[in-house]
């Protein structure tokens, strides 16, 4: 999947999302991982999407 497709579907399950939905730390950390592995893990996009990890775990 493209990134900026990840990072839209990402950010949307994070903050824009039923309470139902919301993800733990757990599961927030567990996806920087699985980011860490992709082979653009260094773009751009997929930086912007670490942050936007990193702020949610701050909440």
């Amino acid at each position: 999947m493209p990134a900026t497709r990840l990072s839209s579907i990402a950010v949307d399950w994070m903050w824009e999302n039923p309470s139902e939905l919301t993800p733990d730390n757990t599961q927030i950390t567990e996806l920087r991982a699985i980011l860490a592995l992709r082979p653009d893990a260094g773009s751009p996009d997929i930086g912007q999407l670490f942050v936007a990890c990193d702020d949610y775990l701050k909440v």
